[in-house]
């Protein structure tokens, strides 16, 4: 499962994390996907959910759930 830059694993630190860092590794981990997957829907809870809005925005996103 994808997620954001220095989110999750063993570098957690966000200081210096910009939120377009996290929309720019989103879109490219959904452009990733989409080469594999033939329906890709997004989930999210709180800033994931905000992430996947505005991914929805920019990009074909056929259903996302929030």
């Amino acid at each position: 499962m994808p997620s954001f830059k220095r989110h999750g694993g063993s570098n957690k630190d966000l200081k210096g994390v910009r939120y377009s860092e996290w929309i720019s590794s989103a879109e490219e981990d959904f452009v990733k996907l989409s080469n594999e997957c033939d329906k890709i829907y997004l989930a999210g809870f709180s800033m994931g959910g905000l992430i996947s809005a505005i991914l929805r925005m920019i990009l074909r996103i056929r259903k996302m759930i929030i």
